[in-house]
């Protein structure tokens, strides 16, 4: 099955018009590539450190990320977020399945070499293609919250790097 990532930025989704999604689902209805919608939520998670008096640093344009901001990080991504945008997806007329990359450890993740500066934020080294293809055998558009884990667990979940698709998308095309 061939895919094509779509990594929606966090800075962008509000302003998508209808018609994006809705050619997401033309894409999907062809059969020919299955899209699997990858996204951020930078704005939202930064609005809502502010609000809850988190403060939070920025190294070379990435968030350092404490174990106090990656729980709200997995809160806004693997709830709002996701959900704003499956909610867009079904008022396209399609069928889209809103899943964590921690969730059946979906996306396995390695720490970054930084790790002093920035703490929880890792790039994805694998994922589970099994999962994305049970998603997309259901008629389902996968839409990915960028967390990742590693196989040691709770402690070794972190935040993916994923400004860029292919940090994602290369282990998907490589199995």
């Amino acid at each position: 099955m061939k895919y094509i990532v779509i990594k929606c930025g966090g800075s962008v989704l509000e302003k998508l018009p209808l018609s994006f999604f809705e050619n997401i689902v033309k894409i999907h209805k062809t059969g020919d590539i299955q899209p699997v919608i990858v996204h951020g939520g930078g704005p939202l998670i930064s609005s809502l450190l502010a609000k809850l008096g988190i403060e939070t640093q920025f190294v070379n344009g990435q968030r350092a990320t404490t174990e106090e901001v990656l729980d709200l990080v997995e809160m806004v991504l693997s709830g709002t977020v996701n959900k704003q945008i499956v909610r867009k997806m079904i008022e396209a007329k399609g069928q889209a399945y809103g899943i964590s990359g921690v969730d059946g450890m979906l996306l396995k993740a390695e720490q970054i070499r930084n790790i002093h500066q920035l703490g929880y934020v890792g790039e994805v080294v694998e994922v589970k293609k099994s999962i994305i293809d049970h998603i997309v055998d259901q008629g389902f558009i996968p839409v990915v919250s960028p967390l990742g884990i590693d196989e040691f667990g709770h402690k070794r979940r972190c935040c993916c790097i994923s400004d860029c698709k292919s940090t994602w998308s290369k282990p998907l095309y490589d199995q």
